[in-house]
């Protein structure tokens, strides 16, 4: 016969191993350098997020740093899953200078940290 208390553990362990269930959101990459780009050009650049854990995850949240820049994405990345956050940045009216233009990104994944993305660029006129 098998004891009470090892019958209670194995319940225990396996009830419990639904709560041990989490998202996590990984970016492989957090900065992208787009190099020299000429004034008036629309910079694009998609950034993924990597689903490693075992349960859904939404993206709650992507806050561009200037009006410049536009994101799109999807509102869920599915367990073991990516996703794929899209920027977009129209150059047109920007200083000629190095720049850096950046999205934050929040999740509902534990934690809730928010990751900053960026795109760094040396904007120029064009030679005519």
């Amino acid at each position: 016969m098998t004891p009470r208390w090892l019958v209670s553990l194995c319940i225990a362990l396996c009830a419990g191993g639904s709560a041990l269930a989490a998202a996590k959101a990984v970016f492989p990459e957090k900065i992208y350098e787009a190099g020299d780009v000429q004034l008036a050009n629309i910079i694009t650049h998609e950034f993924v997020i990597k689903h490693e854990g075992d349960v859904p995850f939404k993206i709650t949240d992507v806050r561009p740093s200037c009006h410049c820049t536009v994101p799109e994405y999807p509102p869920e990345v599915g367990a073991g899953k990516s996703g794929k956050i899209l920027i977009r940045i129209d150059t047109k009216g920007l200083p000629t200078e190095p720049l850096s233009k950046n999205v934050t990104v929040a999740t509902d994944a534990p934690g809730g940290e928010r990751t900053v993305l960026a795109v760094n660029f040396n904007l120029s006129t064009p030679l005519e």
